[in-house]
């Protein structure tokens, strides 16, 4: 993170982190009913080649294909976002940047903090990560 970010003069960085792997797969819920909603396309889709149901079949086929497709993009934007995501406490400020279309950039001095709260539910103690 130290060649991304701007240092003021004297400021060194004592501690950097990234989000937890547990980030997108918090963030990918949808798509995963997406590829859900995928498998039960595929299995009330007719098979029939003709008519009505040739045109019905092909029509979930290509909702089946949408699903699919959109589920994989929407995993792999949570992915390229999680791994962008940077933080670092300087002895000066405590620095965030997120984003990966918007970059979002927040640095907030150690002298202007007055609370730190933390949350870390059961799951999070187990696996290591928390707010």
């Amino acid at each position: 993170m130290a060649s991304n970010v701007d240092l003021l003069t004297g400021e060194e960085i004592a501690f950097s982190t990234e989000k937890h792997w547990i980030a997108p797969v918090r963030d990918s819920w949808i798509p995963i009913l997406m590829f859900l909603g995928a498998f039960l396309v595929a299995w009330i889709s007719p098979d029939s080649q003709g008519g009505i149901g040739g045109f019905v079949g092909n029509t979930l086929d290509l909702v089946r294909t949408g699903l699919f497709v959109g589920g994989i993009a929407w995993i792999g934007y949570n992915i390229a976002v999680w791994r962008s995501a940077k933080f670092a406490v300087t002895n000066r400020r405590v620095i965030a940047e997120e984003g990966l279309i918007g970059r979002r950039a927040s640095a907030t001095m150690l002298s202007s903090i007055t609370d730190v709260q933390s949350r870390i539910p059961f799951i999070g103690n187990t696996l290591g990560y928390g707010d």
